[in-house]
């Protein structure tokens, strides 16, 4: 996934690559066989602490609320809705997996970083 490998790459903290290998739409494919809530738990587990590693200034508080965000992002992109042709008038298109991976990984870094810079400074 390039947003975590972004802030991987930015605090130079080693993950697995299996995590942070693939395209978007890779991953939306490799996410459907989830399907136990125990592999749902492990990825879950694996990605919070390699972001806890790579973001350790960040409020733990802050880190559950930026994977939050995150999964939701992209539990609406992966499903592709539509909505976002709707809402463009057609000049997004939700199934464009390249548009997403384009902006989806430097939208999901920026976030995870602001966060934690409003929690180092409180």
């Amino acid at each position: 996934m390039l947003w975590a490998r972004r802030i991987r790459e930015r605090r130079h903290v080693t993950a697995p690559s299996s995590v942070f290998d693939g395209d978007l739409g890779a991953y939306g494919l490799q996410f459907l066989k989830f399907r136990e809530p125990i592999a749902r738990a492990f990825a879950a587990d694996a990605l919070l602490g390699l972001l806890k590693k790579a973001l350790p200034d960040c409020a733990e508080g802050d880190i559950f609320w930026g994977y939050h965000f995150v999964t939701g992002a992209l539990t609406l992109t992966l499903a592709r809705t539509g909505r976002i042709d709707r809402l463009s008038g057609g000049l997004c298109k939700s199934d464009d997996y390249a548009a997403v991976k384009e902006r989806m990984a430097s939208f999901m870094a920026a976030g995870f970083l602001d966060l934690c810079k409003r929690s180092s400074r409180t």
